[in-house]
């Protein structure tokens, strides 16, 4: 698992990845994959300076300082997109997902137990 240093908290954190089965009858061939990671500036700048403005990373980070994103990529290839902001809590996948096995925690992408959840069909 990658873990990053947040120099405003002064902790590492950890990012969580996570397989998503294939929505094969919405067109899917392969599963979402999702990270979820505290805010970064790089992050702030791709995907939320246009909506926030006037705030800058240094200010929104000062009013909100535990904010983690959830980004996604379809298909196994192209850019991340975000997918929601908020608390680690509030990002994770729900119970239900979890316990449907919809969902699964995985260290890395490329490994046999990704793989093989992004081919198993939702429905």
């Amino acid at each position: 698992m990658r873990k990053l240093l947040n120099r405003r908290l002064g902790v590492v954190a950890s990012i969580e990845r996570y397989q998503w089965m294939a929505h094969k009858k919405g067109g899917q061939t392969h599963g979402n994959q999702e990270e979820i990671r505290i805010l970064s500036e790089e992050d702030f700048d791709r995907h939320m300076s246009d909506h926030v403005t006037p705030w800058c990373f240094e200010r929104y980070v000062e009013q909100y300082p535990d904010t983690f994103v959830s980004v996604v990529r379809q298909d196994n290839v192209g850019e991340w997109r975000l997918n929601r902001v908020g608390s680690i809590d509030e990002l994770r996948p729900s119970a239900e997902a979890i316990g449907r096995g919809w969902v699964k925690r995985v260290d890395d992408f490329s490994s046999r137990e990704a793989v093989e959840q992004a081919q198993k069909s939702d429905g």
